[in-house]
Parts: C-alpha cells; sequence; structure tokens
C-alpha cells in the first residue's frame, strides 16, 4: 500500500513511499527518497503519521536542510574535517618541496661559485709558480754575466800591469802605450754592453720581485674574501629563518639542530635536515635529491 508522510520531526513530512511489513500496529515503510539513492532502509511510522498517497494533501516537502540524519550530518563534518585535513597537508608538502628546491638551487649555485673561485685560485698559484721559475732563470743568467764581467776586469789589470813591466825603452814604451790604448779600447767597446745588460737584467729582477709581492697580496685577499663568503652563507641563513617561520622543527637563523641536539650549519644544515625528512617520512626515502 502506497502511503504519505503527515508528520515526522525526523523530516520526513511530506515524503512518500509503500508500506513493507507491520510491527506491534507500527508500519515499516520504505520510501520513495531512499530507493531514489540506491539502499534499502525502512523506517517505522505510527498509524497517526501516514495516510494513504491517495488522500494526500498539500503537505509541504521538507527543505534540503531537512533531508539529512543526525548520522549524516556526522558523516558529512567528519568527511569535511578529513578533506580539510588533507588540503592541508598537500598544502605543507608543496611549500616544503617548493622551498627545498629553492635552497638545494642557491646551495648548488654556492658550491660551483665556490669550485671556480678554488679552480681560478689553483691557475693563479701556478702562474705564479712559472713566474718565479722565470725570475730564477733569470737571476742565474745576472750572475753568470756578473762573473764574466768580473773576469775581463781581472783581465784588464794583468794587461796593464804587464805592459808596465815591459821593456823601458822609449820606443818601446810608446809602442806599448799605444797597444795598451788600443787593448783598453776593445775591452771598453766589449764591456760596455754587457754592463747594459747587467743593468737590464737588474731592473727585470727587481720587476719580478714586485709583481710576486703583488701576486703574494692579492692571493691572500682572494683567500680572506672566500673564507668570509663561507662563513656568511646567507642563503642557509635564510632558508633556517623561513623553516623557522613554517614551524619546521629543529630550524632557526643559526643553523639545523637534529633531535639529539646537535647543530649543524652551513650546507651540512641542509644535509642533516633532509636526512632526518627522509627518515620520518618513509615515502621520501627513495627520493633523490638533485646535484
Amino acid at each position: 500500500m502506497r502511503i504519505v508522510i503527515k508528520s515526522d520531526d525526523r523530516g520526513w513530512t511530506g515524503y512518500s513511499g509503500i508500506i513493507i511489513s507491520e510491527w506491534n500496529n507500527d508500519f515499516w515503510v520504505l520510501l520513495d527518497h531512499t530507493v531514489s539513492q540506491g539502499m534499502e532502509v525502512k523506517h517505522l511510522f505510527k498509524p497517526h503519521q501516514i495516510q494513504p498517497e491517495s488522500l494526500r494533501s498539500d503537505i509541504k516537502p521538507a527543505s534540503p536542510k531537512e533531508m539529512f540524519t543526525p548520522a549524516q550530518v556526522e558523516q558529512k563534518i567528519t568527511e569535511a574535517l578529513a578533506q580539510r585535513d588533507k588540503e592541508r597537508a598537500e598544502e605543507a608538502v608543496r611549500k616544503f618541496v617548493e622551498i627545498r628546491d629553492a635552497a638545494l638551487k642557491a646551495a648548488k649555485e654556492e658550491i660551483i661559485a665556490a669550485q671556480k673561485h678554488a679552480t681560478q685560485m689553483e691557475q693563479a698559484k701556478h702562474e705564479l709558480i712559472e713566474q718565479l721559475i722565470a725570475s730564477y732563470n733569470e737571476l742565474q743568467s745576472v750572475r753568470s754575466l756578473v762573473d764574466q764581467n768580473n773576469q775581463l776586469q781581472q783581465r784588464i789589470k794583468d794587461l796593464e800591469k804587464a805592459l808596465e813591466d815591459s821593456n823601458k825603452d822609449s820606443w818601446g814604451n810608446t809602442l806599448n802605450k799605444q797597444a795598451a790604448k788600443v787593448v783598453n779600447k776593445k775591452l771598453e767597446k766589449s764591456i760596455e754592453p754587457l754592463m747594459s745588460e747587467v743593468e737590464r737584467l737588474n731592473n727585470v729582477l727587481s720587476q719580478r720581485e714586485q709583481e710576486l709581492t703583488q701576486l703574494q697580496v692579492m692571493s691572500r685577499k682572494h683567500h680572506e674574501v672566500l673564507q668570509q663568503k663561507s662563513k656568511s652563507n646567507s642563503v642557509i641563513a635564510e632558508f633556517g629563518s623561513i623553516g623557522e617561520n613554517l614551524g619546521w622543527n629543529g630550524w632557526s637563523g643559526k643553523g639545523y639542530q637534529t633531535k639529539s641536539g646537535t647543530l649543524y650549519t652551513g650546507i651540512h644544515a641542509l644535509t642533516a635536515f633532509i636526512s632526518d625528512l627522509k627518515a620520518s617520512h618513509p615515502n621520501y626515502q627513495s627520493s633523490e635529491i638533485p646535484f
């Protein structure tokens, strides 16, 4: 028998259905709305709550807000809370991935810059060594020319003394004096370019010593800049501040502190953080960090 609900405090007023069975003078009713939802749930109504569908009057159907039972409302709330928690977790993971990728990219750039600087310093060191070797070779040449000059001066002294001890005959003395003049002129002509070369090499040696001093000062300054740049590590400090603001455990502007109390700074802080993250989130353990 088809019926319509006259009154019901559960929100079924105005709904139609069919009587399935009778129980203790009450009736089990399968509502059309329940069937349309793909369910077979029966509801128990008292005789005064129902009437034949042929006698149906203009009963105001229930509003959409009255269509859910308390159990359904609780279920909807539970589903909404679960969806909210899921969305928050996904957003947190997305932010973490963005921060991690940005930090890794910045750290990679810092490492590349440091490696490039180290390569430049190594190249400068080799160039300095080559210049020192060239300067040493020039110095050896200067010393050889100095020895040669000393030998020539000694020969001049020996010739002058030999001329003085030669024949005292006036004619002979005149010839000896003329010969000495000729010899002295030849010696002066041969010694003069040698002395000029010695002076030039002395100037070159002095210039090389000045360049060596400048290269040593430049090398020391480059080393100090590299140390200062390594100490500052602004990228890791910024990452620590972001992690602290987002509530990531262990992060601060100083670096990353593990659960055991160890404080890591610089690139080591990022390595320790990713290691702890993989340990606490097994889903990430198989992930590789691009370097």
